[in-house]
């Protein structure tokens, strides 16, 4: 995965101390300090020589900190501005994650092993920020009074790889941490095309960071498939992530107790609040718990690890089969751009385009490159199976053929005389509405209530929040049953209906899928003497209603 936040102004030296200590590094497994203060600098050759910055030397903790206080390693002078308030952000941390699979295989391997995995995840990163650099626009402009974004000529960046996820308060006792393979790339300045350095605005970054997480696990899956290692795709969350195939789950799992941790106080959160936190909230949740991240100097922790693995039956024998899985086990290919098509829309109607691409470098890991992913991307729209739609939104050929189609039996519907009700019947239902409500309607409550009874057919009635839509419907209700009708509600979740049922006083409701599955098995005949109310229809699966007889 990947995650984004600022590095306040006044935190600069902390964080460039925690990113450049070996302890924090993780590096307490190889016995020793690894040459210079450790990490590796991003940029093209240009940027950096401008700021005196050497890449093929590492990251001295004072070049880092000069930068986080926004001042040239070489000269002293200041490279970027500071806010309208006088303050200047040290820096944005990219986190890049590996699977937790891939931390697990890379722990209880032997060094070689171990540096074939880190270059992997290394070359991951490097495309991440390429893509990053490429297609984000990440530099905030004022033209002529009006603010602009553009991309970045070059990105300034430092990364770290660490190795280990934080304690937890009750691994503080043993001081053995859950192998957790990622790096930290402090995004620090962006050289803009007139070569000037300024601040990066997060607000893309952060926008784009399931896109580039994406993008990093795509390339990851790739390299670990050159070294032999199978991957199972199709992971975690709504199938956004990829595991090692052959590692195991009750490992993983062992080893991944901080996200145990942390998502048992969002829980707690929630219990609290009745909401979800927000990602400001969220990252103070990480914050409050997570332990230290420093272990003792003398703690064997490889071999710690390894006993761990061997309970769970991952041994060195077995650590090497599946870097040979690939030769003795293929799994057949997918096909991306069928699954994508049939995802992208699965949820909702229409997507952005940066959900669009994070999708496709979802379904490409363990399958391609994630360039090949975008290659498909644009073949699809091509060929005109994916249609561009106005405002960056995307759709697709399939869906929107049955979009029409149901706006063309809308319209021949709406011709239908059946569902209506006499003026007789709705001056009943007005005077049933008053001595219930004990207030008279408006007149844009009775206008929708004509609508509605008057016409028949299909009949679509918006209505924002607060504006007496139950009202309406308890009304027209009323009218229909005057003439003798049978008035069932409906809606895409039984919540939803039943609330349907007790604001309108409709007696019989039932989900959408619910009514269809009756109709389907003739355990629910409708007829010109049935009137159906759906609430909420926008919420409507266009596929499974299309399909309805």
């Amino acid at each position: 995965m990947q995650s984004t936040h600022k590095i306040a102004g006044s935190a600069a030296a902390g964080f460039a101390a925690y990113l450049t200590t070996s302890a924090s590094r993780g590096d307490y497994y190889v016995g020793g300090e690894l040459e210079g203060d450790g990490g590796v600098w991003h940029g093209s050759p240009e940027a950096l020589d401008e700021l005196g910055l050497d890449p093929s030397r590492p990251v001295r903790r004072s070049d880092l900190v000069s930068l986080m206080e926004g001042r040239s390693p070489a000269s002293g002078e200041p490279v970027r501005r500071v806010g309208g308030d006088g303050s200047r952000v040290a820096g944005i941390d990219a986190t890049f994650s590996a699977p937790k699979s891939v931390s697990a295989l890379w722990a209880v391997s032997d060094p070689y092993r171990r540096a074939q995995i880190e270059v992997a995840h290394r070359k991951a990163v490097a495309s991440a920020l390429g893509r990053i650099e490429r297609d984000v626009e990440l530099v905030r402009r004022r033209e002529r009074g009006e603010l602009r974004w553009e991309k970045a000529r070059s990105l300034v960046a430092a990364e770290f790889v660490h190795t280990s996820s934080r304690l937890t308060r009750d691994q503080e006792r043993d001081g053995v941490p859950d192998p957790q393979l990622h790096s930290h790339v402090v995004i620090l300045a962006a050289q803009r095309e007139d070569g000037r350095f300024a601040a990066v605005d997060s607000r893309e970054l952060f926008r784009s960071q399931r896109a580039n997480g994406a993008w990093y696990r795509a390339e990851l899956a790739h390299e670990l498939r050159t070294l032999g290692v199978e991957i199972r795709g199709r992971t975690g969350r709504d199938g956004r992530f990829f595991e090692v195939k052959g590692v195991p789950e009750d490992l993983s799992k062992r080893w991944s107790r901080r996200r145990e941790v942390i998502e048992k106080a969002a829980r707690e959160f929630r219990d609290r609040y009745g909401r979800n936190p927000n990602r400001g909230e969220l990252g103070s949740i990480a914050v409050a718990t997570r332990g230290t991240k420093t272990v003792t100097s003398d703690l064997d922790v490889s071999s710690a690890w390894r006993a761990v693995a061997e309970e769970h039956g991952l041994n060195r024998k077995r650590i090497e089969q599946l870097f040979n899985e690939r030769a003795h086990e293929p799994e057949p290919e997918r096909d991306v751009s069928a699954e994508l098509l049939a995802d992208v829309t699965r949820e909702r109607s229409m997507v952005e385009t940066r959900e669009l691409e994070a999708r496709a470098f979802e379904l490409s890991a363990g399958v391609a490159r994630p360039e090949a992913a975008r290659e498909q991307l644009e073949e699809l729209a091509r060929s005109g199976e994916l249609v561009r739609l106005e405002g960056g939104f995307w759709t697709t050929r399939e869906l929107r053929e049955l979009e029409q189609r149901a706006l063309v039996t809308a319209f021949e519907r709406s011709e239908e005389r059946v569902g209506t009700a006499t003026i007789r019947s709705r001056d009943v239902a007005f005077f049933s509405a008053v001595e219930r409500r004990g207030h008279s309607l408006t007149f844009e409550q009775r206008e929708a209530i004509d609508g509605l009874t008057s016409w028949g057919g299909v009949v679509v009635l918006v209505g924002e929040a607060g504006t007496g839509k139950g009202a309406v419907l308890e009304a027209a209700r009323v009218a229909w049953e005057h003439e003798g009708n049978r008035v069932i509600g409906t809606a895409i979740a039984g919540a939803t209906a039943q609330r349907l049922g007790a604001d309108a006083g409709i007696k019989e409701t039932m989900t959408a899928d619910s009514l269809i599955h009756r109709v389907e098995h003739d355990r629910l005949q409708l007829d010109e003497r049935t009137v159906v109310v759906m609430d909420e229809a926008g919420m409507a699966d266009t596929r499974r209603l299309a399909d309805a007889p």
